[in-house]
C-alpha cells in the first residue's frame, strides 16, 4: 500500500493537522495497524501539502478569528460597594506533555543538533502510540502504515482548530500579537482562555484575562464578572501587553488603586499606600480630595496631593466655605475610631486635653464640655487655643471656677483654697456651684442647709451673722451659722444652746425669736425681748396670762389648779389654758366634747346653775347647769336629770332647761312643763293637741290606747289612737299599718259599724264604709272592711282598695241569687254584675232568664239599650234565633245590633259559623230582603242566607264595624261615633259628599255646596229633615233653625259652630257654619273643600279668628 495513500486516509480519519502528519512521517516507518507484520519501505519525497494548499488553509484560519473589535467590556458600575480583594490562583498543570508541547520539543532539539536524536524519536515514538489509539477505532480498515523520512513542512497562520498560530512552521507560545491583537498561547501552542499567570517580573506575578468567546486580551479597565473570576467580580486594568496592573495609576488625569495583590480597582475606599500616606477612592476608582464621609467617619484628604490628614488640622474656607473650623483627625491606628477619621469629645493630644463638639467636630474655646474622665462624668473648661485648663480661672466676669490639676475636670462643691504666693487671702473654705462651678456669693442653699459666703471672697461665714440688706433684700435678719466641723457653715434652726443660755431660730428663715411664742418638740416655749426663753407665769400679752414649766420651760395647757403664794392670794383655784394658745380661758370654753364655763376677771371654774347673761351669751343668754361632781365637774350637763329630788331636761347642744317642751330621751319622748318639770298623764300641749305621758316613766304613749272614765274625765271610755311620731291624738281617717281606721272629731273616739264618711272626713268622694266592729284595738277592731261584709243579718260589699259599699250586691243563696243594696238590705228591679257576668233582678226578686229587657238610663248610664238573658239568666253575646229571628248583641255592652250593617267574627256568629257581614231592621232581626237602606247607606243581601254587602256611595273610608262608625277621611283625623248616635247618623251623611267642591250658593247636591249648604245637607239626609236657607243669618235669624247654647263648654258632638265676621253683638251678619265633632273640633265646607279643623283656629274673611257662636239644631 502506498504512505501517500495511507496518510491520507489518516488525516482523513483523525483529523490530525497538516503539520502534525507532517511530523509523523518524517522518517521511514511502518506501523502495523492489525496483525503483528511490519514491513518497511521507502518514503516519497513528496510533500503532504502543497503551497497553495497552504495558502488555503492560512486564509481559511484567519477568517475564522475574531474580527476587529469585537471584544465588548462591562462598565465599571459607580454605584458598586468596594470590591473586595480576591487572589487569583495559578491555572493547574498536568504531568504528560500534550501533542503539541511534544511537537515543539522535538522543533527545538532538532535544531540544538544530533545530540537530542535519541530525545525526538522518543518523542515521534509517543505520537505515533497516540495516533495508533486514536486510528483504532477510526482507521480498522488500514491494515498497513508506511512513514518514511521527508522534508520539513514550514507552516505559517492558524491550525485548522483556531486554538494555535505558526510561525515559520513553529506554534506560537506565551503573549504574542497576531494581527494586532493580543493573545496568550500555552506550552502547547493552544490558546488560554479567561484568568491566567504568565510569570513574574522583577517579584510581581503577571496576570492577563483572554475573552472566552475570542482569546483576544483584554486591555484597560476591565470588569471581570465571576465567569471570569469565580472569587467574585472586580475592576481590573491591563496595560499595552495584556498584563495586570498593581498599586497607583493616572489615567486620564486621574489616579487610581489597583489592589498589591488582586489588582481589583479601590472603589469608596481608603488605601494606605505607604506607612504614613492614605488615600481616597470615590465610586468610580477615582481619588478624592476635601472633606469626605466614609462609613459614616468624615475625614480629610490634602486639595492637592490628596494625602490623608491626621492630627489636629484648621479647616479653611478652601475645605469648609461657610464655616472655616479647627478639628481632629485621628491619628492612632488603634481603638474604635479609625485612623484618619474626625474626632469628636474629648481627646488627648500630647500633653494636652482638648474637646470638639459633638456633630461639627469643631474645636471648642473658651467654653465648657461636658465629658467624662475615667469614668467620672464631669466638665472641662477649653481655653482660647482650644486645650483644657487646670487650677482656678475666671471664666467670665466675677465667676471663678476650679478645675483639677489631674482630670482637668471642674471642682464642684466646698473646697478648701490654702494660700499660696499670689492668693494671700485663700485660706478659706469656697462653694462651686454643681451645676455651673461658679463659686458662690452670698446666700446660697446647698442640699437641705443654707449657707452664707462673703462677697467679694466667697469666704464660708460662721457664728452670728446679720444678713443686711446686700445679703436680705427684702427681710434683713440676725441668723447663726454653725462653727461645729460637722455642720460647719450651715444656718441652724430651733431651740439652741449658745454660751449658757437657751434661743430659738425660727425653722426655715433661722431669724432669732423675740417677745414670741414658738412650738418645740413637746410643746411650745416663750422667747423674751432678749430672745431668752422663759419659765413660770408670764403675761405675753394684755390680758394673756400663761405658765412655763420652771425645768422645761414647755407651756402648760388645759386644767390647773393655782395654789396661794405669798404674791397672790386669789390663786386657790382651778383654772384653764388653752390648748392651743395657752392663754387662760375666761367665760364660756367647749373643751373636748363638754361646755365650761371660767369666771371674767379671775378666770375660776364655775359649779352648779348658772346664768349665762349677756356678758357671757350675748345673743341667747340662759340657765344651765355645770356638774359639782368631781368624776365630771364643771362640765355643762345635758339631757334627763334629777335635781333636787325632780327631773329636768337639760337640752341637747345648748344645755337650757327645757319649759314647755316635748323633747326625745331614751326610750321615746317626755314633756317639761312651765317650770321645767317633767310630767306624766294626760297633758294638752298644744291647742287641741292631746298626748298621754306614762305615770312612772314619763314617756309619751303612741299606737291606740283605752281611756278610761275618771272624776273629772267623764268622756274618757273611749278608744283613741296617738299618732306614732307625734304623739297626738289623731282625728279623722288614718291609715295605720296597712289598714284605714276612722276617728271622731272633736273626741277622737274610734269608730266601728256601718259609717258615713262625708265631706269632713272624705272631701272629694263621699261614701259609706264599713269598720270592722268586733276584735281589739290593733287586732282588726275598727279597721275598714273590704269584700263581701255580713254583720248583724246585714249583708255588704265593699269595693277592694276604696272601702267603698256597692249599690247593688249579688250572691248566690239556698233559695237562689241574692241582691243586697248599699243599706245591707235585699233589691229588686236591677242590673247586677257576678263572677265576670250581668244579670238582671225583676220587680219580684227573679232573676230574668230567655228573655229580652229594655235597659233605661237609669240602669244604664252609658245610654239605653236592649240586651238579652239566656237561660242561666247571663246576658248574652253575639248572635242568637229569638222567636225564630236571629239577633245580635254586641260583644263587650250587650247591645243588640237595630238598623245596623255588622260585620260578625266567626266566634260571635252561630249563624255561618264564619267572619260575615249582616244588616239587622230596626226590630233586631236578621234582614233577608234583597236590598235594604239604612241612613242612607245601601245594601245588598242574600235571601236566603241573609249576608250583606254595602253597596252605597259611601266612601271605603267611612265604614260602620260592630255599631260604631269609623269615619276616617284621608289628611284627616280619624273621628268614631255610635251608629245610632246624632254624630254617627251626621258622619254616615256627610261621607256622601265629602268629596263636593266649594261652591258659594251650593245647596241641593253633592257635587257643589257652601258651608250653610254642607250643613244642611248633612242634616237632611242623616234625619229626612227638609231645611232651606239662602246663606247662614237666614238660616239663624229668619228660619230659626237652631238655638243658642249658654256656653261653648256646653257643646256636644252634633250641635253647630257659627261664626261673625267682626267682633260685634250677635246680632251682627253670620257668615260662617260648622258642625262640632267633640274635643273642639269642627268639621266644615270651605274654600279647599270639606275639612275637619280646630274651632279655635278658622280665620274667616277678615284674617284672624272670628267670634264663635254655639248652638243646637233639636231632631
Amino acid at each position: 500500500m502506498k504512505k501517500s495513500i495511507v496518510a491520507a486516509a489518516v488525516i482523513a480519519a483523525t483529523g490530525f493537522s497538516t503539520a502534525a502528519a507532517a511530523e509523523v512521517f518524517a522518517e521511514d516507518a511502518v506501523i502495523a495497524v492489525s496483525g503483528d507484520e511490519q514491513t518497511t519501505q521507502e518514503t516519497s519525497s513528496t510533500p503532504f501539502i502543497n503551497d497553495n494548499e497552504k495558502a488555503q488553509t492560512a486564509e481559511q484560519d484567519l477568517s475564522a478569528l475574531p474580527s476587529e473589535g469585537s471584544q465588548v467590556l462591562d462598565v465599571v458600575s459607580t454605584n458598586s460597594g468596594p470590591a473586595e480583594d480576591q487572589t487569583i490562583t495559578d491555572l493547574p498543570s498536568g504531568n504528560n506533555k500534550n501533542e503539541t508541547n511534544l511537537k515543539d520539543e522535538n522543533e527545538e532539539n532538532k535544531s540544538e543538533g544530533s545530540d537530542q536524536t535519541d530525545e525526538v524519536k522518543e518523542n515521534e515514538n509517543v505520537l505515533l502510540k497516540n495516533e495508533e489509539s486514536n486510528l483504532d477505532d477510526k482507521t480498522s480498515i488500514i491494515t498497513e502504515l508506511v512513514v518514511t523520512e521527508t522534508p520539513k513542512v514550514q507552516l505559517n497562520g492558524w491550525s485548522s482548530d483556531k486554538l494555535s498560530y505558526f510561525e515559520n512552521g513553529q506554534a506560537l507560545i506565551g503573549v504574542k500579537t497576531v494581527d494586532g491583537k493580543l493573545y496568550n498561547f500555552g506550552l502547547d501552542g493552544k490558546i488560554i482562555y479567561g484568568q491566567n499567570k504568565v510569570g513574574e517580573e522583577a517579584g510581581r506575578e503577571l496576570w492577563v484575562c483572554a475573552d472566552k468567546q475570542t482569546g483576544v486580551l483584554f486591555t484597560g479597565l476591565t470588569h471581570l464578572k465571576k465567569e471570569y473570576n469565580p472569587q467574585g467580580e472586580k475592576t481590573v486594568y491591563y496595560d499595552k501587553n495584556g498584563y495586570m496592573h498593581f498599586g497607583q495609576l493616572t489615567l486620564d488625569n486621574k489616579n487610581y488603586f489597583f489592589d498589591q495583590k488582586t489588582g481589583a480597582m479601590a472603589v469608596n475606599k481608603i488605601v494606605a499606600v505607604t506607612d504614613d500616606k492614605s488615600y481616597y477612592y470615590g465610586k468610580d476608582g477615582t481619588m478624592q480630595y476635601g472633606q469626605h464621609q466614609v462609613n459614616n467617619d468624615w475625614y480629610c484628604f490634602d486639595n492637592q496631593t490628596g494625602v490623608m490628614k491626621t492630627g489636629i488640622v484648621n479647616l479653611d474656607k478652601s475645605y469648609q466655605p461657610d464655616d472655616p473650623k479647627v478639628v481632629y483627625y485621628n491619628t492612632s491606628k488603634s481603638g474604635k475610631t479609625p485612623y484618619g477619621a474626625m474626632v469628636y469629645g474629648m481627646a488627648n493630644v500630647g500633653k494636652d486635653l482638648y474637646y470638639f463638639k459633638d456633630g461639627s467636630g469643631k474645636m471648642l474655646t473658651n467654653g465648657i464640655a461636658e465629658v467624662t474622665v475615667d469614668g467620672t462624668k464631669g466638665k472641662i473648661y477649653l481655653g482660647s487655643d482650644g486645650k483644657a485648663i487646670t487650677g482656678e480661672k475666671e471664666t467670665g466676669p466675677n465667676q471663678w471656677r476650679y478645675f483639677d490639676k489631674t482630670t482637668h475636670l471642674m471642682v464642684a462643691g466646698f473646697k478648701d483654697l490654702d494660700k499660696i504666693k499670689d492668693k494671700t487671702d485663700q485660706n478659706k473654705t469656697v462653694y462651686y456651684d454643681t451645676k455651673t462651678g461658679i463659686m458662690a456669693y452670698g446666700q446660697r442653699q446647698i442640699g437641705n442647709d443654707w449657707y452664707c459666703f462673703e462677697r467679694g471672697s466667697g469666704k464660708m461665714i460662721t457664728g452670728f451673722f446679720y444678713l443686711d440688706k446686700n445679703y436680705q433684700p427684702d427681710d434683713p435678719k440676725l441668723v447663726y451659722y454653725s462653727p461645729k466641723q460637722e455642720n460647719r457653715g450651715a444656718m441652724l434652726y430651733g431651740l439652741q444652746e449658745i454660751n449658757g443660755k437657751k434661743y430659738y431660730l425660727m425653722p426655715g428663715s433661722g431669724t432669732k425669736a423675740v417677745n414670741k411664742l414658738v412650738d418645740v418638740t413637746g410643746g411650745k416655749i416663750y422667747l423674751d425681748g432678749n430672745g431668752v426663753m422663759v419659765t413660770g407665769e408670764k403675761e405675753t400679752g394684755p390680758n394673756q396670762w400663761r405658765f412655763f414649766d420652771y425645768n422645761t420651760g414647755l407651756m402648760k395647757t388645759g386644767f390647773h389648779d393655782l395654789k396661794k403664794t405669798a404674791d397672790k392670794t386669789d390663786r386657790d383655784k382651778t383654772v384653764y389654758y388653752d390648748t392651743k394658745t395657752g392663754i387662760m380661758a375666761y367665760g364660756q370654753r367647749q373643751i373636748g366634747n363638754d361646755w365650761y364655763c371660767f369666771e371674767r376677771g379671775s378666770g375660776r371654774m364655775i359649779t352648779g346653775f348658772f346664768y349665762l347673761d349677756k356678758n357671757y351669751q350675748p345673743d341667747d343668754p340662759k340657765l344651765v347647769y355645770y356638774s359639782p361632781k368631781q368624776e365630771n365637774r364643771g362640765a355643762m350637763l345635758y339631757g334627763l336629770q334629777e335635781i333636787n329630788g325632780k327631773k329636768y331636761y337639760l337640752m341637747p347642744g345648748s344645755g337650757t332647761k327645757a319649759v314647755n317642751k316635748l323633747v326625745d330621751v331614751t326610750g321615746g319622748k317626755i314633756y317639761l312643763d312651765g317650770n321645767g318639770v317633767m310630767v306624766t298623764g294626760e297633758k294638752e300641749t298644744g291647742p287641741n293637741q292631746w298626748r298621754f305621758f306614762d305615770y312612772n316613766t314619763g314617756l309619751m304613749k303612741t299606737g291606740f290606747h283605752d281611756l278610761k272614765k275618771t272624776a273629772d274625765k267623764t268622756d274618757r271610755d273611749k278608744t283613741v289612737y296617738y299618732d306614732t311620731k307625734t304623739g297626738i291624738m289623731v282625728y279623722g281617717q288614718r291609715q295605720i299599718g296597712n289598714d284605714w281606721y276612722c276617728f271622731e272629731r272633736g273626741s277622737g273616739r274610734m269608730i266601728t259599724g256601718k259609717f258615713y264618711l262625708d265631706k269632713n272626713y272624705q272631701p272629694n268622694d263621699p261614701k259609706w264604709v264599713y269598720y270592722e266592729t268586733t276584735g281589739k284595738p290593733g287586732s282588726g277592731l275598727g279597721k275598714m272592711l273590704y269584700g263581701e261584709i255580713e254583720r248583724d243579718s246585714k249583708v255588704f260589699y265593699a269595693a277592694p282598695g276604696s272601702g267603698k259599699l256597692k249599690n247593688k250586691y249579688a250572691r248566690v243563696e239556698k233559695d237562689g241569687f241574692a241582691v243586697y243594696n248599699q243599706n245591707g238590705d235585699r233589691a229588686v228591679n236591677t242590673q247586677f254584675e257576678y263572677q265576670g257576668g250581668w244579670y238582671f233582678m225583676d220587680r219580684n226578686g227573679q232573676v230574668a232568664k230567655n228573655k229580652l229587657v229594655k235597659l233605661t238610663k237609669d240602669l244604664e248610664p252609658q245610654g239605653e239599650k236592649t240586651v238579652y238573658y239566656g237561660s242561666d239568666g247571663k246576658m248574652v253575646y253575639g248572635t242568637r234565633k229569638i222567636d225564630n229571628n236571629w239577633k245580635y248583641f254586641h260583644p263587650g255592652s250587650g247591645a243588640m245590633a237595630v238598623n245596623e250593617f255588622v260585620n260578625i267574627k266567626k266566634a260571635y256568629n252561630s249563624i255561618h259559623n264564619e267572619d260575615q257581614n249582616y244588616v239587622f231592621d230596626k226590630n233586631g232581626n236578621l234582614v233577608y230582603q234583597a236590598e235594604y237602606e239604612i241612613n242612607g247607606s245601601k245594601f245588598k243581601i242574600d235571601p236566603a242566607t241573609g249576608k250583606a254587602k254595602q253597596i252605597s256611595t259611601r266612601p271605603s273610608w267611612c265604614k260602620i264595624v260592630n255599631g260604631q262608625v269609623i269615619f276616617d277621611p284621608p289628611g284627616y283625623p280619624t273621628l268614631y261615633a255610635g251608629a245610632n248616635t246624632k254624630l254617627g247618623k251626621l258622619l254616615l251623611s256627610a261621607s256622601e259628599h265629602w268629596g263636593a267642591q266649594f261652591s258659594s250658593g251650593g245647596r241641593d247636591n253633592d257635587k257643589y255646596l257652601d258651608c250653610i249648604g254642607f250643613v244642611m245637607r248633612t242634616f237632611n239626609k242623616a234625619f229626612d229633615l227638609h231645611m232651606n236657607a239662602a246663606n247662614v243669618h237666614e238660616f239663624v235669624t229668619q228660619k230659626g233653625y237652631a238655638y243658642m247654647l249658654p256656653s261653648v263648654s256646653s257643646l256636644v258632638p252634633g250641635d253647630l259652630v257659627v261664626y261673625c265676621g267682626t267682633w260685634t253683638p250677635v246680632t251682627t251678619r253670620f257668615t260662617h257654619s260648622s258642625i262640632y265633632v267633640g274635643n273642639g273640633m269642627i268639621m266644615y265646607m270651605a274654600q279647599g273643600g270639606c275639612q275637619i279643623g280646630s274651632m279655635y283656629d278658622i280665620a274667616y274673611h277678615y284674617g284672624g279668628p272670628a267670634p264663635r257662636y254655639p248652638m243646637r239644631l233639636p231632631v
